[in-house]
């Protein structure tokens, strides 16, 4: 049953008003003007939520029309064949504004004032299960940028799935239920497309790096392309790291253009005897690939690892964001013919060689005119002219800034580092994660304090302002961000790192922040969802109507020979 049970659960995310009106509404707004046969006719619940008013009739009062009036003006209407337990209304409403609610009811009619919020709240339209993980599986969740991924159609009417657990689901949006499921022989699947016309691509982690097009109707895999086949090391065999499985081919990116084609981005790490040691060798290759058969149409070879790929707005270029190297090249990729429009080359800290070399990730503007990159080690923002640059075919850099310094705790050095960059039209948003340390000869693993800044959300201007910023607490982890059309909403997943012992579960869930509100982080967040498990993937449909959220178990023991196991692998549509 859809709820609204988890709603912001710290007090400085100033819920209690509006709970106190909802409970209001149910207690006394929906004061009976008419009467059915047992008593008093009524409502379940009326809550207003980011785009509209949910109305919960309950299983004895099914809904068959509703109106919602100002001034005896009609706003919304509708009216429904056979009798609905739950509504969700399309309004533009006002905080503290009177509405008038007309309904007909399986129990009888109803007419009652309502007053909205503040703020809206959170609905749970549907809890949809996925398949069960094993515990190799549910400890790779903490990897949070690794594997798995949800999407939305661009009609809004499916969400496309991809699990850690190794499968692709299409799930109905209107019937709240998965339509088909597909299993891929091995790995994991890490990324997933729709196109416009009714395909849903996905890439996967596994020993071929194969990508997948799907036909939504169906399910039937209309083409398979094998990026394995395109790579110079090995083509087969997985590596043991640790606790995890290593799989040889990556597939860490993929967009879709509006032509429908779409653009991968696959990683291979290897190992290999050179001059008689074992070395780790990685290589990535960019693909664009034929929106009817898969084959490649070019491909971009990169000499190292990529963890991202970000395609421009208007499809006409995109670049893969580079890992952790001695060296770091930024190609800027045409995406008609894969050669680069323009390139730059970002270094490793002098002086003290950083433990991992430097690498970053970065967004193009809505209009395609800023480049933005946040480089890693050191943590340096760097704000490029895209338009210019592709015009002169030079990196035309604007400015660039260190806004986060590494700090020296008991002699040894800590840091911070972005870890999810979004750009809107006006601003630069992103998240930092924990502290690190920064020399080769410290021990990372005895980081002794958390570096001030790390595990925040900041957002700047174009000029290197700070507009505003929110900590989301301590050991947090957040991993892609969405960020709704127009700029209007930005929905973060939120679950905490295990070995942090000042992680606080009860910050999990999903943050949804309204971009256009006025004044600072606690203005703009306008609910909370909290979740039992580990909150790692999230989306928001392209009319904002609906959230989604990919959610897995988590163990709260720390102790490796106890579990306590607390949530389940499910997806969350939320409203």
């Amino acid at each position: 049953m859809p709820d609204s049970t988890h709603i912001i659960s710290k007090p400085n995310h100033r819920a209690l008003p509006a709970l106190l009106l909802t409970l209001f509404i149910l207690l006394t707004g929906c004061g009976q003007k008419d009467a059915g046969e047992n008593g008093p006719v009524h409502l379940d619940s009326v809550i207003f939520t980011r785009t509209g008013v949910y109305l919960q009739g309950g299983s004895q009062a099914g809904i068959q029309e509703v109106s919602i009036e100002q001034d005896g003006q009609t706003l919304a209407h509708a009216a429904y064949p056979a009798p609905r337990e739950t509504v969700l209304m399309d309004l533009d409403w006002q905080p503290g504004t009177r509405y008038e609610l007309k309904a007909v009811t399986e129990a009888g009619p109803l007419t009652t004032a309502v007053y909205a919020p503040g703020k809206p709240s959170a609905v749970k339209l549907a809890e949809i299960l996925l398949e069960d993980l094993d515990k190799g599986e549910m400890e790779y969740l903490y990897y949070a940028w690794r594997g798995a991924q949800v999407r939305f159609s661009p009609d809004g009417n499916s969400i496309g799935v991809g699990s850690k657990g190794g499968y692709v689901y299409l799930i109905s949006v209107p019937e709240k239920r998965i339509m088909w499921s597909h299993k891929i022989p091995e790995g994991r699947v890490a990324k997933v497309a729709f196109t416009d016309d009714g395909r849903l691509v996905a890439a996967e982690e596994s020993c071929d790096g194969n990508v997948y097009c799907f036909d939504v109707a169906t399910g039937k895999v209309l083409w398979t392309y094998c990026s394995a086949d395109h790579f110079k090391g090995p083509k087969t065999g997985i590596t043991q790291r640790g606790m995890f499985k290593n799989y040889p081919f990556m597939g860490w990116g993929l967009c879709m253009d509006k032509h429908n084609n779409p653009y991968v981005m696959v990683r291979q790490t290897y190992e290999k005897t050179v001059n008689g040691r074992q070395q780790s060798i990685t290589t990535s290759l960019v693909s664009k690939l034929d929106t009817a058969t898969g084959k490649p149409v070019w491909t971009f070879p990169i000499n190292g690892s990529a963890w991202g790929l970000t395609l421009s707005e208007d499809g006409r270029t995109i670049f893969p964001a580079i890992g952790w190297a001695k060296t770091a090249q930024l190609s800027v990729l045409d995406t008609a013919t894969g050669k680069p429009l323009w390139q730059h080359t970002f270094t490793s800290p002098q002086g003290q060689e950083s433990r991992w070399g430097t690498g970053f990730e970065g967004d193009i503007s809505p209009d395609g005119h800023y480049l933005v990159i946040n480089q890693i080690s050191p943590n340096v923002t760097h704000v490029f002219n895209n338009a210019k640059s592709i015009e002169t075919g030079q990196a035309e850099l604007l400015w660039q800034k260190q806004f986060f310094k590494p700090l020296d705790v008991g002699g040894v050095p800590i840091d911070t580092h972005s870890i999810h960059l979004n750009l809107t039209q006006s601003e630069i948003i992103f998240s930092t994660y924990s502290a690190r340390t920064m020399s080769r000869s410290a021990n990372q693993s005895a980081s002794p304090a958390q570096h001030p800044d790390a595990d925040t959300l900041f957002v700047y201007d174009y000029e290197g302002r700070l507009k505003w910023k929110w900590k989301m607490g301590d050991g947090t982890w957040n991993s892609e961000s969405a960020l709704a059309a127009g700029d209007s909403c930005l929905v973060i997943p939120l679950g905490i790192v295990p070995a942090n012992t000042l992680s606080n579960p009860e910050d999990m869930g999903a943050y949804v922040f309204n971009l256009k509100a006025s004044g600072g982080a606690t203005a703009k967040l306008n609910w909370f969802y909290h979740t039992s498990g580990f909150a790692y993937k999230s989306d928001i449909s392209p009319d904002g109507r609906h959230i989604v959220v990919l959610e897995g178990p988590y163990d709260i023991d720390p102790d490796p020979e106890r579990e306590n196991i607390v949530g389940r692998h499910r997806l969350l549509i939320l409203s």
